[in-house]
């Protein structure tokens, strides 16, 4: 996009490379439930009180200061091309009384520019402003280390994002090779310090060798062809840390199989070791009626 020449005084340019693709960072830049996680500088949160994220539709965010302070900014969108391109006006509403007094910037718009570098992302800000001294007052109210600390939220934001995905991929790829019976697939992202927590005995198994010879017993007593449904996978992630934990059953045209008969609830905990998620601890069961002490085999759904 070439820039133009009289408005580079009124102009406040800022750039990041973010390590994520441009469709997460589209992503995390865009939608409501993303934006709440890290817009904003360090310290800060924020209600997202309208995203209609189209030409002509209106956005407004609040951020809440860890003074006490709000500070809300709104805008209307003028031309969205997703993924690439994003133009909006972005004020202060009438309203708003900073804590000190200020003579607010107006007629600010901004350009958000969404570029692939590899397999990275670059944001481009194009901040224009209506005049020069405008731009001086935005300047003075710090507005690019305020980006620049946003940006960082959002750097961490995107890595757990990330992360998340990769934990999910190794949950599904578990699963896929327990129903293909790939017994070392089914092994490989287990830690060696792993133990589990399992529904039938022995209950408690230590380190990874132990863990294989359980499902070397089991995949061979499992139906010929099946499944596994899942329900209610959340995710979790803390820097090296993750957790997850869902509801699952096995499912296929032997409807009569044993293993075909319950819910089972699973948890599991990794960590990152090496820039790869290892399985750490894994935690089964089947709910039970404590009256009765027999398994609860369905769901209430």
């Amino acid at each position: 996009m070439a820039t133009n020449p009289d408005a580079a005084d009124r102009e406040i340019v800022i750039t990041r490379v973010f390590a994520a693709p441009r469709e997460l960072v589209w992503k995390v830049w865009t939608r409501p439930e993303h934006v709440a996680k890290w817009w904003g500088p360090r310290g800060f949160h924020t209600t997202v009180t309208a995203l209609d994220l189209r030409p002509g539709g209106r956005w407004r965010y609040v951020m809440h200061g860890p003074d006490g302070h709000e500070y809300p900014v709104e805008g209307v969108f003028r031309e969205v091309i997703p993924f690439e391109r994003i133009v909006t006006t972005d004020e202060f509403p009438d309203d708003f009384r900073p804590p000190q007094p200020i003579d607010l910037p107006k007629g600010i718009v901004v350009t958000a520019l969404f570029e692939d570098e590899g397999d990275k992302t670059k944001l481009t800000l194009r901040i224009l402003h209506a005049t020069a001294e405008d731009k001086q007052k935005h300047e003075a109210m710090g507005v690019v280390g305020g980006w620049g600390s946003s940006f960082d939220c959002m750097d961490d934001y995107l890595a757990a994002q990330a992360d998340e995905a990769q934990v999910r991929k190794l949950i599904a790829d578990q699963q896929a090779a327990i129903c293909a019976k790939e017994l070392d697939e089914l092994m490989r992202p287990y830690a060696d310090e792993f133990v589990a927590f399992d529904a039938i005995p022995p209950f408690r198994t230590l380190g990874p060798e132990a863990w294989r010879q359980t499902w070397a017993g089991c995949l061979p007593h499992m139906p010929e062809v099946f499944e596994i449904e899942t329900r209610d996978l959340h995710v979790t992630v803390s820097g090296e840390a993750a957790f997850a934990h869902w509801l699952f059953r096995f499912t296929g045209p032997q409807k009569d199989h044993p293993a075909m008969q319950s819910w089972m609830r699973l948890t599991g905990c990794y960590r990152k070791v090496g820039g790869a998620w290892k399985i750490v601890h894994e935690h089964c069961s089947v709910p039970f009626d404590p009256f009765t002490s027999r398994a609860v085999l369905t769901l209430n759904v």
